[in-house]
Parts: structure tokens; sequence; C-alpha cells
């Protein structure tokens, strides 16, 4: 079962004027990696378009549209039937949640507060119950992927993050001043609380895996990085860092083998900011 999350920036141009021209290339690439499951996050002013038939166009007869108070739209595409629950306070979120459960697996995308670290801290918390079972939509057995645009770095990236002096790099960087308030405590820390959070309630950070052929050796980074991309010019000097993740619960670690890798091409260059993200589930022997 192979499940991908990409926040495809603003709705590919759709945030001022929505067309179906626009998903043009985005719908393309997707069709060509044939994942069972899609999260989308940033899907802007998706929901004045026909998007039913354009997904069916891609390949996915399967959709759950979220309409978010910010208009950074979240939306969950399958190839199988889509089962969604609504089992935590939208009004809770910035942006959005969507959970919903396909062929047996329950999976969130998410896309959290891109404003402040302490905002995140509380969005995780209603994601952090469901885990648990405390909604009573998640049985103890089944398994749970949460994957999306967190806008938060992981602890599992902490000796990376220190060895490569991260702190200085964020300082020193053009867009200092935001992702200081993005990335850093009052204390000036690094700030791993919201992943922390969900680490306790029961999900790990699955790393994804290296390809070494696209790791810059003289680069001070933790790779694999899923932001940003070369398309923005103002993010040229921003650290590279991992913020888009996928955790899973202990009954997903034992039922598949949980592989996880930042998809890079040409094309995905120039569509986001952000990389794309793909976790497969393979089946034990």
């Amino acid at each position: 079962m192979k499940l991908l999350h990409y926040n495809v920036y603003c709705g590919q141009g759709c945030k001022t004027d929505a067309t179906e021209e626009k998903l043009a290339k985005l719908g393309a690439w997707l069709k060509a990696q044939a994942a069972d499951v899609v999260g989308l996050t940033e899907c802007n002013n998706w929901d004045k378009l026909p998007l039913a038939r354009i997904a069916e166009g891609w390949g996915y007869p399967h959709i759950e549209l979220l309409v978010t108070k910010s208009g950074y739209h979240v939306v969950l595409l399958a190839k199988l039937p889509i089962e969604r629950f609504e089992d935590a306070p939208q009004s809770a979120f910035y942006h959005g949640m969507l959970h919903c459960r396909v062929n047996g697996v329950h999976i969130i995308e998410l896309h959290l507060n891109p404003n402040g670290a302490a905002l995140r801290r509380r969005e995780v918390l209603p994601i952090a119950d469901i885990v648990r079972g405390a909604t009573c939509t998640v049985d103890a057995a089944e398994a749970v992927v949460v994957m999306g645009d967190f806008n938060n770095v992981s602890p599992v990236d902490r000796p990376w993050h220190d060895s490569s002096g991260l702190l200085q790099t964020m300082a020193e960087c053009s867009r200092a001043e935001r992702l200081r308030g993005r990335h850093m405590t009052d204390a000036g820390e690094i700030d791993y609380a919201a992943i922390e959070h969900l680490t306790d309630a029961g999900l790990q950070d699955v790393t994804p895996r290296r390809d070494d052929s696209l790791t810059d050796p003289t680069a001070k980074v933790a790779p694999p990085w899923t932001y940003p991309s070369p398309m923005r010019a103002d993010q040229t000097d921003d650290p590279c860092l991992r913020i888009d993740l996928s955790m899973v619960n202990a009954p997903c670690l034992a039922q598949w083998d949980v592989q996880v890798k930042v998809l890079r091409d040409a094309t995905v260059d120039t569509l986001s900011d952000h990389y794309p993200l793909c976790t497969t589930l393979l089946p034990k022997p």
C-alpha cells in the first residue's frame, strides 16, 4: 500500500484564480506515481473546481475534501473506498486535519500551524487523543499513519541539527526572523515539543531512506530534507529541514514493513516549495 503526502503550494496557483488547467502538471505527476492514497495540503480554492472528475482522471475515484477556515484546504484521494471520521474539532486547527480509513488503515493528513511552535503544540493534542483511542474511532489493534506538513522539525534529527549548527544557519539566513518565530522556543532553542507529544501518544517518526546521490557531502544539513525546494528564490539560503513527516503507531509497525522516502525530480523542483513524501506499507511475511 503506497501513501503519498504532498504540500502543493497554494493550490498550484489556484489561490488567486482556480482553473482546471493549473492542475494539469501536478495531475500528470501524481498519475505517474501510482500511489494508492494521496494526501494533499494547500489545495486553495479547489472546492471551486470539479474536483471529483479531475481526481478520477488522475486515477482516484474516491475523494474527500476538507474546506479549512484558512483557505488552505486538505484533500485525500484513494483508489479504494474512503471512510471519513469527524472526531476532532476543526476549530482547533489553523489549517486542518483529515482523518479517514482506507483498506483498514487509519490515515490522518495533517497541516499544522506555520506561525509558531507553541501553536502547534496545542494543535497536536486532538491528534494524540485519536491515536490513543480516546475518541473511540481507532481500535487498539488498528494501524494509524499520520502524515503531512507538520511545519515542525523532529527530535529524530536533533543530532544533525546540533552538529550542523542549525541555530546559527537559521540566524544568518535572509528569512531569519520568520524562521526563528516558526521553529524556536522563547528561550532560543529548537522546539521539538509538538513531535515529542505525538511520540508520547504512541507514534513513531519513520525516517526517510537516504539517497546518497542526492546528498551534498559539503552541506551541513539533515538529509533527506523536505523543505525548501529550489522553487522560490527567497528561500535559497533557508536551512534544509525535514518538516513533512510520516508517523505511525505500534500496530502499523507490527503489521507492515514501513518505508518512507522523499521524492525528488525535475518536476517537483518546480511544483512546490516542499518535496513529496512517500510512505510504503509492505506486508510482513
